[in-house]
């Protein structure tokens, strides 16, 4: 090295060359370094974006090896990209027009840094990248100037810092706390060479892992058609670290997405990609062609294809040459059948859920090989002769699962047009096959002595079909056989034990008036005079077993009344006595009844208890 370069000290691994070479230019007494390089013999404005002969010329005045000066180039390239120590930035993610700094940084390296005074701050390479907004050293938001330089003045890091010098202190007091965000963090690690780990991220430019993060973060935290401008500089670097940290793992941007598709089956409105992944797809669909982007856009793609209706006729960055979901919308028009039939068809097919049906036809979503195949056999029908002989219904029964909805009509009147012609009710393929289908998954056994068919199952434990119907479809019963192959209703054989003991209604907890009549004890009649006067609160129940309605009576409301009440003919045994003779004595000591049920008197507890007996 000579003397030259022993004026100040080059700090690689973080200045720029240009800011070595401003620093240089300046402590020599030159006004700008453009001419500090004309009297040298190399080209300033070269040297600062990185052309190699620049570089090499000026490592060689300065006696050192062009391979020292390397860490601190930034290359720029005619296709508006910066290469910043090795990594792919694009112009507008590299600051390079304004000064961009950090106040505390450049007034302790006045204190702390050697070399001539005056000119020991320098500008830091990573202080260009716009994706670092926070100083590491003091905690602090860095400054971007106001002021554009002339094209004479353009990379000279002395100057510029001279005209912001009589601001500094206000520079001081702006640069305020700030959290350093993810997305920071893994780009000055980058920056800083380390070691590329097996990350999905690590294989994509840089720039692309910049822009991506800020824009899905700000999508996750200000909705997917945000507006930038209204976002301040703290959010936005929130904005970025919430990105980098979905995206940091592959599995979690999957989920993001997937989040977003499952935003657009919940409201209503265009499925296309712009509606549904916002700004990320028209940052990626239209700002941009360039193909480093295109690991990102196969991944949006393919979470699109999973779960929109998306197919050929479509465009999702680009033509759309297959179909993994069909809509019913989009199988509608493909299969010709009316959208209204075929959600019912689907509902009643069970192929989807009530829930799924209430959305509108675009977002009632099924597997593409599924819906093909469903709307094929939907498309032949049963008349109802047909479906009840495939089905092993008698008429009744037959009837039952179509007021249940298991079998839907196609054809309804109440769904077509007006006219005095009756519609004939038929029904699809697909329903009844799928009804067949759902009988033969809840057989669990083969056939045992005891077991019976279902009318005969329903009149031993004295239950409807519908009940055997609900038990069976929904597979709630242990024993299920057929008596032939593949499973009708006229084969199903059940165990009427079993139907007992899952259509016995819960026990109501009360006593019938037999009981009533024991627990007083009292006569039959009594007890009905008394519920019926209302002095015995009573209500109606369903008899669990037989399933009648019956009167009853509340336990506690039972031992109220006895706590309260009792009759002359009770008091009477209680006492040992007759009951005219007890009669009497209660009138002597002034006790009377306080109302009659059928003839028999009832005292209340607490006056009889006055008369004490010898």
């Amino acid at each position: 090295m000579n003397r030259l370069s022993n004026l100040l000290p080059f700090h690689a691994g973080e200045e720029t060359v240009a800011s070595f070479a401003s620093r240089l230019s300046a402590a020599c007494g030159y006004r700008h370094p453009r001419s500090f390089g004309a009297d040298l013999g190399f080209d300033f404005q070269a040297l600062a974006v990185g052309n190699e002969t620049a570089v090499a010329t000026f490592a060689s005045l300065l006696d050192r090896r062009k391979e020292d000066l390397l860490p601190g180039v930034v290359r720029s390239s005619d296709d508006r990209m910066n290469t910043v120590r090795g990594e792919s930035l694009t112009r507008k993610l590299v600051q390079r027009q304004r000064l961009r700094f950090c106040p505390h940084c450049v007034r302790d390296d006045e204190v702390r840094r050697e070399g001539r005074r005056g000119f020991r701050a320098f500008g830091r390479l990573e202080w260009l990248v716009t994706a670092v907004r926070v100083c590491r050293d003091h905690g602090t938001s860095l400054i971007t100037c106001d002021h554009l330089p002339v094209p004479m003045f353009a990379h000279d890091f002395v100057t510029n810092l001279a005209e912001e010098a009589g601001r500094m202190e206000g520079h001081l007091a702006s640069a305020g706390k700030m959290p350093v965000d993810a997305l920071q963090l893994y780009v000055e690690a980058r920056l800083r060479g380390r070691e590329r780990l097996d990350n999905w991220l690590d294989r994509l430019p840089l720039y692309v892992v910049v822009r991506v993060a800020e824009v899905v973060g700000a999508m996750d935290r200000h909705g997917v058609k945000f507006k930038q401008s209204g976002i301040g500089e703290v959010e936005w670097s929130a904005c970025a670290g919430h990105g980098y940290e979905i995206l940091a793992n592959r599995d979690g941007f999957v989920g993001f997405l997937r989040s977003l598709t499952r935003s657009f089956h919940e409201r209503s409105g265009d499925a296309g990609g712009r509606a549904v992944f916002g700004r990320l797809y028209e940052n990626l669909a239209h700002d941009t062609a360039d193909s480093a982007f295109d690991p990102t856009r196969d991944i949006i793609k393919d979470v699109a294809m999973c779960t929109l209706p998306l197919g050929p006729g479509d465009d999702f960055f680009g033509p759309v040459s297959e179909r993994r979901l069909h809509s019913v919308q989009s199988a509608s028009r493909e299969f010709d059948i009316h959208p209204k039939r075929l959600r019912k068809l689907l509902l009643n097919s069970g192929v989807i859920d009530v829930p799924t049906a209430a959305g509108t036809y675009e977002r009632i979503v099924v597997d593409a090989a599924t819906m093909e195949s469903f709307c094929t056999e939907a498309k032949a029908t049963l008349g109802v002769p047909e479906a009840k002989e495939r089905l092993g219904l008698t008429r009744i029964w037959f009837e039952e699962l179509v007021s249940g909805g298991e079998l839907s009509p196609i054809g309804k009147a109440s769904d077509a047009v007006e006219t005095s012609i009756e519609v004939e009710r038929r029904f699809a393929v697909a329903n009844v096959y799928g009804l067949l289908s759902r009988l033969q998954s809840v057989v669990t056994a083969d056939f045992a002595e005891g077991m019976s068919d279902i009318s005969s199952v329903a009149r031993q434990a004295n239950c409807t079909f519908r009940e055997i119907l609900d038990l069976l479809l929904g597979g709630s019963l242990k024993l299920v056989a057929t008596a032939s192959s593949p499973a009708t209703f006229d084969a199903i054989r059940l165990d009427p034990e079993e139907l007992k003991s899952r259509t016995r209604l819960q026990d109501h907890g009360c006593l019938n008036l037999q009981t009533v009549s024991r627990e007083l004890p009292a006569s039959t009649s009594i007890v009905k005079a008394l519920v019926i006067e209302g002095y015995l609160p009573s209500k109606q129940v369903r008899n669990p077993e037989k399933r009648a309605m019956q009167t009853v009576v509340e336990p506690e409301v039972l031992e109220a009344f006895k706590s309260e009440y009792a009759s002359l003919g009770n008091l009477a045994t209680k006492l040992g006595t007759r009951t005219w003779s007890l009669k009497r004595e209660f009138e002597e000591a002034g006790i009377y009844p306080l109302f009659e049920a059928a003839g028999a008197p009832y005292y209340r507890r607490c006056d009889t208890s006055r008369l004490q007996r010898k």
